[in-house]
């Protein structure tokens, strides 16, 4: 497991899995007080459906989403490695959050 933290908005409700920030800008690492809380990495069981892809500057993340509506950023490469487990865009598995460059979105675990 990552010796990093995650970022979450604050007052993060874990029953809900995911609050998770994809992106921290720079105004909320200077107004931390503001709106996140850095907790440390875990893993969680979750069955997720395909919603969306999105284009950022540089990236293309997809959007995975649980019956509870808690809204999941995939990075390409992590989505890829998730394809061969999906059944008609649904995936049941143990996740964790992952970083690459200042983003955050998750992963199964294998």
């Amino acid at each position: 497991m990552a010796k990093w933290q995650v970022p979450m908005r604050k007052n993060f409700d874990f029953s809900r899995k995911c609050d998770c920030v994809h992106y921290i800008y720079d105004s909320e690492y200077t107004y931390y007080d503001g709106g996140l809380n850095l907790v440390p990495n875990y893993e969680f069981d979750a069955t997720l459906r395909y919603e969306n892809y999105y284009r950022g500057g540089s990236s293309v993340s997809f959007m995975l989403i649980d019956d509870a509506n808690n809204r999941y950023s995939v990075f390409l490469s992590d989505f890829t490695d998730m394809l061969p487990h999906m059944t008609g865009g649904v995936i049941k598995g143990k996740f964790t959050f992952v970083k690459k460059g200042t983003n955050y979105g998750i992963k199964l675990v294998v």
